[in-house]
């Protein structure tokens, strides 16, 4: 999907989330070895970078744009917080699973609806693959 200069870099950064959320539905009950709890750490690190840039970019053109697009905001909102929340709980089987759940749900959320939203907002800068 084309998206525009102002979102690549976010798209882009969700091929590693979902690369995560499969690594981690891959484990069932089981409990994580090593190697994924460090994947896991490295990518926590880079989701809260990557949130608070989202929060920053994005949130004050959805806020400016009325009621429809400050829902779209809310919900990043409310989505980020259950997200830091379940990286911050212990690295339980069911913590893992609820955070694989939530967080392929939340890139499917940005890829789908709120990303469209945002381009329709922001003059066209030259799409980029």
């Amino acid at each position: 999907m084309r998206r525009t200069a102002l979102l690549l870099d976010f798209s882009r950064e969700h091929h590693a989330s979902l690369k995560l959320v499969r690594h981690l539905r891959a484990l069932g009950t089981a409990a994580p070895p090593a190697s994924l709890l460090e994947e896991l750490a490295d990518q926590a690190r880079e989701l809260q970078r990557h949130f608070a840039a989202e929060e920053a970019l994005l949130l004050p053109r959805l806020n400016a744009a009325g009621p429809t697009h400050q829902a779209l905001a809310s919900r990043l909102l409310a989505e980020h917080r259950e997200l830091r929340a379940l990286l911050a709980a212990p690295p339980q089987p069911v913590t893992l699973a609820a955070l694989a759940e939530r967080l392929e749900a939340h890139v499917r959320f940005e890829e789908r609806q709120l990303f469209p939203a945002v381009e329709a907002l922001t003059p066209d800068d030259g799409a980029a693959q």
